[in-house]
């Protein structure tokens, strides 16, 4: 039985991962791979998959620099920037401007979301809960860890802080992908 934790990146995967430490040893699967079943998973197997807010996620990606470096770009499923922007020139507001995802995050979570033959337990959890959520993660998982020693961190990205201008891009872009998830609970097992 292996564990595996999985997200579009700018999700709290790190994070997470630094949480558990060796008390559960969490295979991660490459962030932003959309192939549902990329590590031959099997019966018994446990994934979670962290989601978060989308504007958030892309101003993160921006804030990191994965823009303005092809081989994050790849390694985030954005191949397409680097063949529609010029490497130096891709700046948040050149991103938006594409009015396309880039980086495909609803592709990425409806691909794990939607795939019913799944033969390993799923769980989703919502990235700007995990403060209270820590104990039912533990607990899929297999066991208990200490919620006490979870340092919950601010989010260094925040949409709202953003310009009118960046914030309406970011809704066109992410908006009906963002109105969907967060309708959703902050955990769901094997949807």
């Amino acid at each position: 039985m292996s564990n595996y934790l999985v997200s579009v990146g700018g999700s709290g995967n790190t994070f997470l991962s630094n949480f558990f430490g060796t008390w559960r040893v969490l295979k991660r699967v490459g962030v932003n791979q959309h192939q549902r079943d990329p590590n031959g998973k099997v019966e018994g197997d446990k994934l979670l998959y962290l989601f978060a807010d989308p504007f958030n996620v892309f101003l993160s990606y921006d804030r990191r620099g994965f823009f303005r470096n092809n081989s994050h770009c790849q390694n985030i499923g954005a191949e397409y920037l680097t063949t529609q922007l010029d490497q130096k020139h891709r700046s948040l507001e050149d991103v938006l401007n594409l009015e396309t995802d880039p980086f495909k995050l609803a592709e990425h979570f409806d691909g794990y979301w939607n795939f019913k033959d799944r033969p390993y337990d799923i769980m989703f959890a919502r990235y700007e809960t995990l403060g209270k959520t820590i104990p039912q993660i533990c607990e899929f998982y297999g066991g208990e860890a200490d919620p006490t020693k979870l340092l919950v961190k601010e989010r260094n990205s925040d949409w709202t802080q953003q310009p009118k201008e960046i914030q309406e891009k970011l809704e066109k872009m992410y908006g009906e992908y963002r109105e969907r998830l967060m309708t959703l609970d902050d955990i769901i097992i094997n949807p």
